[in-house]
Formats: structure tokens, sequence, C-alpha cells
């Protein structure tokens, strides 16, 4: 771990992805964590069972400009598929508008280590197999499918950080990412799984085995230490659990551990159109910066599965 204090700013820390990753960080002592929302009245709620307030500091997302951190980590987003969907070109000028915010203030923070979070979806939107090192983006210009606003999004984003190489950026592509902190309700396997684990009730699923990556949230911001580490640094990195996991081979141990029940729908095999039967990477490029992950996906998802079950809804 680094040893000097660090000032760390987390943007979108109200959703899914910045909440798990702000919990991690409010327990480091060596971390000085500013949390921005939109909402800070919100998110003084979400935050209430956080240890260490005094390290915690709540911000309005339009203090952030003119600000100095040692690392910016990038969380705003929308994380269910079916938001993303209807955001349609929303969503690239709300991505946009953070991101411009951000290399802005870098400007006055050469040092400053910023983490932008990706997706392999930047690869396009009928992805057959894992993601391999050297894959180049296959994004047809003209489909009108619903999805293609995102993919754009985050390419254009991951473009232009390359073209700033002087500046310390990395984005950090996730295929799979779970937390105690998922919510219940969404158009994700695991929200499904999240509501039928607390309503006690039978999961319905297709057919068809899914081969999936989730990273552990601690593996996650090992692999941001070790970017922050690697300064200077300029690159896309995807990240990864130490190893995926199909579908039915989750779901059977989700049964072991917490009871979870599933009943193959007849109806889901036939409408399904998954695009990404195999949606994890083989592009290990962050062993090199030293990371090396804790927890498969299967572990991962079973240890915070665990934490989610014992703690009590907020927000």
């Amino acid at each position: 771990m680094i040893t000097k204090k660090l000032e760390v700013a987390v943007l979108g820390a109200g959703g899914h992805l910045g909440r798990s990753l702000s919990q991690l960080i409010n327990k480091e002592t060596d971390w000085q964590l500013s949390a921005f929302s939109r909402d800070p009245a919100h998110l003084e709620t979400l935050f209430a069972d956080f240890q260490r307030p005094e390290t915690l500091c709540i911000v309005q997302n339009d203090a952030f400009p003119g600000l100095e951190f040692d690392i910016v980590l990038n969380c705003v987003g929308l994380g269910d598929a079916g938001q993303i969907a209807q955001a349609g070109s929303a969503l690239m000028s709300l991505t946009e508008r953070f991101d411009s915010s951000i290399l802005s203030s870098l400007a006055a923070a050469p040092q400053c280590l910023y983490v932008a979070f990706s997706s392999g979806s930047v690869f396009g939107t009928h992805l057959a197999n894992p993601i391999a090192r050297g894959q180049l983006a296959s994004i047809d210009p003209a489909t009108r499918s619903a999805s293609i606003g995102y993919s754009v999004a985050k390419l254009n984003s991951e473009i232009k950080h390359r073209l700033n190489p002087v500046l310390n950026i990395v984005d950090i592509r996730l295929y799979g990412y779970f937390s105690r902190f998922q919510p219940p309700v969404g158009s994700y396997l695991m929200s499904d799984i999240v509501y039928c684990l607390r309503e006690k009730t039978t999961l319905e699923t297709g057919g068809a085995d899914l081969i999936r990556d989730y990273i552990h949230p601690k593996d996650l911001l090992q692999l941001i230490v070790c970017s922050a580490q690697a300064r200077p640094i300029n690159t896309a990195l995807d990240a990864y659990s130490r190893a995926p996991t199909g579908k039915f081979a989750l779901l059977d141990r989700l049964g072991d551990e917490f009871g979870l029940k599933y009943h193959i729908s007849d109806v889901l095999s036939q409408t399904a159109t998954n695009t990404r039967p195999q949606y994890y990477s083989t592009d290990h490029a962050a062993h090199e910066l030293g990371f090396e992950p804790n927890f498969s996906a299967i572990d991962a998802v079973v240890d915070e599965c665990r934490a989610l079950l014992d703690r009590k809804p907020c927000g």
C-alpha cells in the first residue's frame, strides 16, 4: 500500500461502484476521502454506517473544479442496462461533461492520477469470445442499438485520454462488478439474484450458460493502488479476477451457500438474445504493474453476498 496520506476524490459516490469503493477507502487510515454527489443529503444517509467519519468529506458535485487531489475516481454513470438503453445520447453528454471537468483540473495537478471506469463495451456490442490483448474495437456507426451510445461514450473517453499522454490517466475496464451495495432492482443477473435471495423467491433464468468475471471490490482497489504506484502512467487496463465463472456454477454455489433456488424458464431460453456469452478479458497486462487478484469471480460474489445479506438495506 502507498504509505503517504492520500487525498482521494470519488465522483458519483452514491452509485453502486462509487459507494463500494468509498466504503473501502474510508477504512484506510492513510487516506482522506472526498465523496462527491449531486445530492449530498442523500449521500449522508447512504454513508450513515461508514466508520471514521472524521476522514470523510461529502461534497456537492459543483465544488469539484479547482480542488486538488492525489487520486480522482470517476464513478459517474448509469449502472443499470435498462437505464443505459433509455438514456441514449444523453449518456454521452453526461460522460463528456464530467470527464472534461476532471481533465481541466489535471492541468493544475500533474501528479494526480485520474482513474476513469470504462467497460469491455469499448470493443463493441456483440462479443462472442473473451477479449484478448491487442483486440480492436468493432462498432457499426449506422447501428440503432440502444446500447451503442454507452459503447461510443466509453470509447471516446479512452481515445481522448490517450491523446493526453503527459497526464496520469488509467481507464479501468470492468467486465463484471458485484458488491454488497448491488441494487436489488435492475436489468442484470446479479440484481435478480440479490432480489431472490432477499425475498426468498426462485430465480427464473434462461437455459444458456454464460461466462462472467466479477472482480472483488478489494481487488479493484488493489488495481487502483498499483496504478498509482506506477506513475507516470497513461493507459487502459482490463480488470479481472483470479478466474471467471459460468452462470450455473455460480447459481449452484449460491444455492449451497445461501439456499438460492433457480428454475430454467423455457420462455427465457427461447427469447434470450445475449450478445456476450463469454464476457471477460484474457488481457492481464495489469499483472505487469504488480496486480494479483485474491478472489476468483465466484468467491468474490459469495463474499460480498454474505456481507449484503448481513446488512440492512440503506437507500
